[in-house]
């Protein structure tokens, strides 16, 4: 883990055990998880740019 003096880091207590992740490793984890469960077919910010040109429309 790179982690200087005055680094932030993540503190995660779960069942017992304590993990401490670097800014990087945390950004990691979540994008791992995301693309889990997002199809590859989809654009999130395409998808949200189009809602809300919808709710402009509508206002």
């Amino acid at each position: 883990m790179k982690v200087a003096l005055g680094d932030s880091v993540q503190i995660v207590i779960r069942e017992g055990s304590v993990q401490i992740r670097s800014h990087e490793q945390a950004l990691r984890k979540a994008q791992s998880y995301f693309c889990s469960v997002i199809p590859k077919d989809v654009n999130l910010v395409d998808e949200l740019l189009q809602h809300r040109r919808e709710e402009a429309a509508h206002n």
